[in-house]
């Protein structure tokens, strides 16, 4: 039973990883830092680390969707491989998404209990 859930939630993230590879690389490919200093000239260092964030973001997404296509087509379905995939799909991708290296898109949730903005 636990080989079943294990092969669906890696059928299941290489579906989800493969939709955010493609949405994050059409952003990328029409998206440049020239256009983004347009909008706010002051703010390049930023918009320099969120592009960097987002092209390793888009990479991770893209090998561990390709991991995760090449693991579900094998004849006999690798348990451990894809525990270890599924942990790293989630501290290279939704960790590195939800709390970036360099904190460029950080927010404290808390701020909307204390008043701050």
């Amino acid at each position: 039973m636990a080989h079943m859930n294990v092969k669906a939630q890696v059928d299941q993230a290489g579906v989800f990883l493969s939709k955010v590879a493609i949405e994050m690389s059409g952003f990328l490919n029409e998206t440049t830092l020239s256009s983004l200093k347009r909008l706010n000239p002051e703010a390049e260092a930023y918009y320099c680390d969120i592009l960097s964030t987002l092209r390793k973001l888009a990479v991770y997404s893209e090998d561990a969707a390709a991991i995760c296509r090449k693991m579900g087509q094998q004849q006999t379905f690798p348990q451990q491989a894809a525990q270890q995939m599924l942990h790293r799909i989630y501290h290279q991708c939704i960790e590195e998404f939800f709390t970036p290296k360099k904190d460029t898109w950080y927010e404290d949730s808390r701020s909307a209990y204390t008043g701050k903005s």
